[in-house]
């Protein structure tokens, strides 16, 4: 999750114009929380995107590596469209 959230913040800054290293309130955990989530719910939702990140790598594992391959593009693009869907592109500060 960490490693997603700080992908996504560095797009959304190259896409906004903005430096890469500037802080703001773009991060995943801010996002769960201006939707209305309580910390406890913002924390449940990253350990379930975690969980079901962690069960993805295993599947991976299991698969063929041309498979594993195709499995990453479409996780990947699944949440690239969540992103987008939730605006998590846009400048927030």
């Amino acid at each position: 999750v960490p490693i997603y959230d700080t992908l996504f913040a560095i797009v959304r800054r190259k896409i906004n114009g903005k430096p890469i290293s500037m802080a703001d309130k773009g991060h995943l955990h801010h996002r769960l929380l201006d939707m209305g989530l309580s910390q406890r719910q913002s924390v449940i939702i990253m350990y379930l995107i975690s969980a079901f990140l962690g069960g993805i790598a295993i599947i991976a594992m299991q698969i063929n590596p041309r498979n594993s391959y195709l499995l990453l593009g479409f996780v990947i693009i699944i949440f690239v469209l969540i992103a987008w869907k939730y605006n998590f592109f846009k400048h927030k500060e």
